[in-house]
């Protein structure tokens, strides 16, 4: 009996050795929508196989080029999750990441519009003439909403700089900022108190009590949505890469598309074998949408 016992113990022993940690590492604020949707397709991941455990990691800073650096730079075998903001960031500012270092494997959460929102202002006309003070993430799509505001006439946006949204949303609130970018849905709603006001939305869908940008004849922001996406850097073997892929994927399940959906996101099959077209449309549709804005 004593033997059975101590094979056993062996044996759990190399399983647990055998299973290899994989960090995956998320860029922005602990407290937001993605944060959760990544959250629990990690436990979902962890609890469907026992090959790889999955770890959350949060590594901010310079608009998500940290954290993809971190991932670039790990000896590792370690992911990327990431928004839009990926393939942004490189856009707008020289000292970036490479976007072309890194292999697509996974997209959790699409066509997400972003908002600005203000306790002084009501809609974007309330904007004209005046300088605005706003919050924003440097490099990120929420800076890019602000950048692509400000290419309309008479509209003027002075960027104050913040860590997430969450900290540009809470001195909004406060009042020491005229308004701030941050994401529409229950996550970020919970923290505005009922005298703030929704100025605008990115996009083209008509989604009920909230005007469109391009609705108040404000151009330029129909097609900044956001996305997130999982990422690997592109030598890693492409075995493992499809195997991630599958993996995550498939732990997209309903708690996930819930929270999307709450975020008014679209939950699309992934396809691997479609990625890499997937990764160059990713790139070329920025570069369209950032064109002729000033880069730092």
């Amino acid at each position: 009996m004593r033997k059975f016992l101590f094979s056993l113990l062996i044996m759990f022993a190399i399983s647990a050795s055998a299973q290899t940690t994989v960090n995956i590492v998320w860029p922005f604020s602990i407290a937001g929508a993605d944060t959760a949707m990544i959250r629990q397709i990690i436990d979902n991941a962890n609890s469907k196989q026992s090959k790889y455990v999955f770890v959350y990691e949060n590594r901010p800073g310079a608009g998500g080029t940290i954290a993809a650096k971190v991932v670039h730079d790990s000896k590792t075998l370690t992911v990327l999750s990431h928004s839009s903001s990926f393939y942004i960031r490189p856009n707008l500012y020289q000292e970036s990441h490479n976007v072309k270092d890194f292999t697509l494997i996974g997209e959790f959460c699409s066509k997400q519009p972003m908002a600005v929102f203000s306790k002084k202002y009501s809609n974007a006309n309330d904007f004209a003439g005046k300088n605005i003070s706003i919050g924003i993430n440097p490099g990120g799509i929420t800076q890019l909403v602000s950048m692509a505001i400000q290419k309309n006439k008479n509209i003027n946006l002075l960027e104050i700089a913040y860590k997430g949204t969450p900290e540009a949303s809470s001195d909004m609130v406060f009042g020491h900022t005229d308004a701030s970018v941050d994401f529409l849905g229950p996550t970020s709603l919970s923290r505005m108190p009922s005298d703030i006001k929704i100025v605008g939305i990115t996009g083209e869908r008509n989604i009920p009590g909230y005007a469109t940008f391009k609705s108040q004849n404000v151009t330029g922001l129909e097609s900044i949505e956001l996305t997130d996406y999982f990422f690997v850097k592109s030598t890693v073997d492409p075995d493992i890469k499809r195997e991630l892929s599958a993996i995550l994927s498939s732990s997209d399940l309903d708690s996930v598309k819930k929270i999307c959906h709450d975020n008014f996101g679209v939950s699309e099959k992934f396809n691997y074998d479609f990625a890499e077209k997937a990764h160059q449309a990713n790139i070329a549709r920025w570069e369209s949408v950032t064109k002729g804005i000033t880069r730092q």
